[in-house]
């Protein structure tokens, strides 16, 4: 049993987040974000990959923010490790003022748009939206 799946049962609460997060980053389930907040979900997006780029280019690897695909694996495309995906987190919750459990990266998924996917949940649940 890995690490997310003893952790989302003890946190089931957070299991259909984290369903929601790899839903978001695969595109099964239809659109996740619904169109009103559309433009938000894509400048979540785009700072999230402007924190990226950031932390990747300390590590003396050249990066574009063109160049940065929302939908892969931030680990498996080499984007990330356990110091980078730690300065990563730390950026976007600085930036977001919402709190990302390490999960949200090391889940199924695993990408940007599963981060802001996350975020933008986080951020709409806590204006009494509801999430997508």
């Amino acid at each position: 049993m890995n690490w997310l799946t003893r952790h989302l049962r003890k946190n089931p609460d957070e299991a259909s987040t984290a369903a929601d997060a790899a839903d978001a980053s695969t595109g099964s389930g239809g659109s996740c974000v619904p169109s009103a907040s559309k433009d938000e979900h894509a400048a979540i997006l785009v700072r999230l990959k402007e924190h990226l780029v950031t932390v990747v280019k300390r590590t003396e690897r050249e990066i574009s923010v063109g160049s940065v695909d929302v939908d892969v694996n931030l680990y498996d495309a080499g984007y990330l490790d356990s110091m980078t995906a730690s300065e990563f987190l730390i950026y976007a919750e600085k930036d977001f003022g919402v709190k990302i459990p390490d999960w949200v990266l090391g889940g199924a998924g695993g990408s940007l748009a599963a981060v802001a996917q996350f975020i933008d949940n986080q951020r709409r649940e806590s204006r009494g939206e509801g999430t997508a």
